[in-house]
């Protein structure tokens, strides 16, 4: 935070496709999170690379941030500059809709 005054207390990079196909491995991490990429064909093997399922997912995860920064974000604003621990996770989508976490803390941060 440097010091400057925020009222952010979570934060979510979205960015990157994967197909989700088995077998075929194809990930495109350079990219932005968009519904452009809602029912996309994979340039390997033509299945989805977003499906509506992991869409609605990340909609949900979206407003997930927002709320906790409306509820929390105060934290930011009343102690700039003090930041605990950071802790980051990756969110892991298989195109059905649930999601699991892999989380990590990062003392870089």
């Amino acid at each position: 935070m440097n010091g400057k005054r925020e009222w952010k207390v979570a934060h979510l990079n979205l960015h990157g496709v994967k197909c989700d196909a088995p077998g075929c491995g194809y990930c495109d991490a350079s990219v932005k999170f968009s519904a452009d990429w809602l029912d996309a064909d994979c340039p390997e093997c033509g299945a989805p690379l977003l499906t509506m399922a992991d869409y609605k997912l990340v909609l949900r995860l979206q407003r997930a941030v927002f709320t906790i920064n409306l509820l929390f974000g105060w934290l930011g604003f009343m102690f700039p500059g003090k930041t605990g621990q950071a802790a980051a996770a990756q969110v892991v989508m298989d195109g059905t809709g649930p999601a699991y976490l892999v989380t990590r803390l990062d003392p870089a941060s």
